[in-house]
């Protein structure tokens, strides 16, 4: 099993708009940081767990091509509002998918 932390940045992300970096040292990249999303790869499967406002950078800096499934933690836009990079997968799937609620 292999897991991806795509995000992990507070709702605002880091830097804030306005470039307000809080406590966070503006020198070192790895405080640069996008909202959360993680991917969850096993057994060939790839599983997103929330799709963030920032999914679509998040997917070219990795590299991702495909997901099979995605797992909302919970309904805030910080973790839904990439939603339409998700339905970017559905045209282009030759797997069968089931749409569950």
């Amino acid at each position: 099993m292999k897991v991806t932390i795509l995000g992990s940045g507070p709702s605002p992300g880091v830097p804030l708009i306005g470039n307000y970096w809080g406590g966070c040292d503006p020198h070192n990249p790895k405080n640069n940081r996008t909202r959360a999303s993680i991917l969850i790869e096993h057994l060939g499967h790839r599983i997103l767990i929330d799709s963030s406002p920032d999914l679509r950078q998040q997917l070219l800096r990795e590299n991702i091509d495909w997901i099979d499934a995605v797992l909302y933690t919970h309904g805030h836009a910080d973790h839904t509002h990439g939603i339409n990079d998700v339905f970017l997968f559905s045209p282009v799937s030759e797997k069968e998918h089931s749409h569950l609620c």
